[in-house]
């Protein structure tokens, strides 16, 4: 008796999409999309034998996330090369409610410490308080690259001064990472750069520290006397342009009668002048400073835009963008 040959379903192939669809399902216009692949690589569609574009699924997820982080104030040069878990972080911070955006105390916590001079932090007396160090660091880049891969519940800062780039730099770390506590301690710094800290929920304290108190500080609720306040977070975007690049694009010759580039880059060049009087302006107090920190987030916010607006017209242009673009 003869057998029927059995028939083996054969999967079918996982959807592809080309860039009007993904523009359609990312609400990201196909122009920007280009601009996005050409100047920041956020995806490489695949092109097969068609010269068109094809995109996976992942890819179109990966792009959503992506643009729903720029929808807040990122810069796409700041998000582009994220990894999933990095961009799924970010966005956890910007959507989770506030009251779960920062955890209470808690009974383990770890902890990346940077110091320029001997640390005060004792690994021992932490390990018995239940503080875990995963790396002491006196290099400022190395510190960073490692808080943004182990992702630490906390970080430790110790400084002999506190100098206002360097406040810059931590802040921009805060915002990046997940953080529940930031302690900072140092010797000398102009008061208005530890309201600057304060005022974006930094625990700052003066030396002389020792384990016990910055455990203390670990252990704490920042709601207790630091809250982070949400609307700061667009303060710490990086800027797309450097002046020098700016004022390359507004040199260029362009076909666009309304002269599009030299105005966005005017736009683009005074908020980054406000932006930078809101960081450095003097506070007297603490309402003041909460002041200035809003100001200085929603001008950041301002620039963003217009610099991604610039990134379009540039591209419509089809002006490649200076080197000196960040």
């Amino acid at each position: 008796m003869s057998r029927k040959a059995s028939k083996t379903s054969v999967p079918d192939p996982p959807p592809k999409f080309r860039i009007g669809a993904v523009s359609r399902l990312t609400k990201v216009p196909v122009d920007t999309l280009r601009v996005w692949e050409r100047r920041y690589a956020v995806v490489a569609p695949n092109r097969d034998l068609s010269p068109a574009r094809l995109y996976d699924q992942d890819d179109v997820e990966r792009l959503v996330r992506i643009k729903r982080l720029v929808d807040v104030g990122h810069a796409i040069g700041s998000v582009a090369n994220l990894s999933r878990a990095e961009l799924e972080a970010m966005l956890a911070l910007h959507e989770a409610p506030a009251h779960a955006q920062i955890r209470g105390e808690t009974d383990a916590t770890e902890v990346c410490c940077y110091s320029d001079s001997p640390s005060s932090m004792n690994t021992e007396k932490a390990a018995s308080e239940g503080v875990t160090v995963l790396g002491q660091y006196n290099n400022w880049a190395a510190f960073e690259t490692a808080v943004l891969e182990r992702s630490p519940a906390a970080m430790v800062i110790e400084m002999a001064a506190l100098m206002p780039q360097r406040v810059d730099d931590i802040l921009r770390l805060f915002w990046r990472s997940p953080f529940v506590h930031v302690v900072v301690c140092y010797g000398f710094s102009q008061a208005a750069q530890v309201r600057r800290l304060e005022a974006e929920g930094v625990i700052a304290l003066q030396s002389p520290v020792g384990s016990s108190q910055i455990i203390r500080e670990l252990r704490r609720s920042p709601n207790e006397a630091h809250p982070r306040p949400a609307s700061t977070r667009a303060v710490l975007e990086p800027r797309m342009f450097e002046d020098a690049a700016l004022l390359e694009i507004a040199r260029r010759s362009t076909t666009v009668d309304c002269e599009c580039p030299h105005h966005l880059v005017g736009i683009i060049r005074t908020l980054n002048e406000f932006e930078f009087y809101s960081a450095n302006c003097e506070h007297r107090g603490a309402d003041e400073a909460a002041l200035h920190s809003m100001l200085r987030a929603s001008t950041a916010q301002a620039r963003a835009v217009m610099e991604r607006a610039l990134v379009e017209v540039v591209a419509f242009e089809d002006m490649p963008l200076p080197e000196r673009a960040q």
